[in-house]
């Protein structure tokens, strides 16, 4: 666990780089400020037809990798703030409506057979004996892959993947169906975009409406009030907060796009959302994280900030040159 050092002064100026770097129309409303969240642009420029990034993960090597539907590639980022398409490190063949998740040290996909990527997203191995459709997550605990199965292979529900040996295997949790999920820091319950369920027993815990539900973050905040509960990223251009012991829903964020599939930047401490044209970047602030219980120190986000600044110097310099 990495420490809870903080430098006030460093955070404030860090928040400010990415607030004011950011373009993006989805924008945090009054009752997502007064809890502490922020909202910064890591990759615009996407095309949509109809949808444009769908599924993100962030690499062993602190990396990001973005599967577009469009054109059906993965794409490989720096994880930087204020980036756009062109920035890529590298685009390789990929799918279409394909979630992606770190576990075991490898980045899987959805979207057919179980894939393993290479850090690039290219594919190492696949795993015909198990098909996936939409969302899937990271149970925090065992480094299970919790995600919805597919007619085809293992069969169709919410299945538990031990990734741990050469060969996955599945077991199916139950029947349900859903998009978008997330598994909570105990490792005991998924919740989806309709209901929660016990992992073990697949028994049903609770159900809520959400509307537009779609991929979810759960956050780590020790001694918060945000301990605990779940950002949901929704296809109506809302990011809603739900408290799973009192079902309350609070919009933190609107005015956005298409949203869809989201991942925890482990590295950081914060949510990367799905837009139609970009990926917005969620923070909780200090002493906070969505997705993982690693709350990032003050040098991690210097080494963010300095590189927003230096990839917005060097674009300040393409354009005197081609001036």
């Amino acid at each position: 666990m990495i420490s809870f050092r903080k430098s006030l002064s460093f955070v404030a100026a860090a928040a400010f780089l990415f607030a004011t770097s950011s373009s993006q129309a989805l924008t945090i409303t009054a009752a997502g400020s007064s809890l502490g969240f922020s909202l910064s642009t890591f990759v615009s420029g996407f095309t949509a037809s109809p949808y444009g990034p769908l599924g993100i993960a962030v690499n062993s090597a602190g990396q990001v990798l973005v599967n577009s539907y469009p054109d059906r590639k993965n794409y490989l980022f720096k994880n930087i703030d204020g980036q756009t398409v062109s920035d890529k490190l590298s685009a390789v063949s990929g799918r279409g409506v394909a979630a992606m998740s770190l576990a075991n040290g490898s980045v899987w996909q959805s979207g057919g057979p179980l894939a393993r990527l290479n850090n690039d997203g290219t594919v190492a191995a696949l795993f015909n004996n198990i098909n996936l459709s939409l969302g899937m997550w990271t149970n925090p605990v065992n480094d299970h892959i919790i995600a919805r199965g597919s007619a085809s292979g293992v069969g169709s529900g919410l299945l538990d993947i031990d990734v741990s040996g050469s060969s996955p295997i599945a077991r199916r949790i139950n029947g349900a169906s859903t998009d978008g999920l997330t598994v909570s820091r105990d490792g005991t319950t998924v919740y989806t975009t309709h209901n929660s369920y016990d992992i073990a027993t697949g028994a049903l815990l609770s159900s809520y409406s959400i509307p537009g539900a779609d991929g979810m973050g759960i956050i780590s905040s020790p001694g918060s009030t945000l301990d605990g509960q779940i950002v949901v990223n929704t296809t109506i251009g809302n990011v809603v907060l739900l408290d799973p012991t009192t079902l309350v829903q609070t919009i933190i964020a609107n005015n956005g796009s298409r949203g869809d599939f989201v991942a925890a930047d482990q590295t950081t401490g914060t949510l990367l959302l799905s837009q139609t044209h970009s990926i917005e970047r969620l923070s909780c602030g200090s002493n906070c994280a969505i997705g993982s219980s690693t709350v990032p120190e003050p040098s991690t986000l210097a080494i963010m900030a300095s590189g927003l600044l230096a990839m917005r110097w060097r674009r300040q310099q393409t354009g005197k040159a081609k001036n």
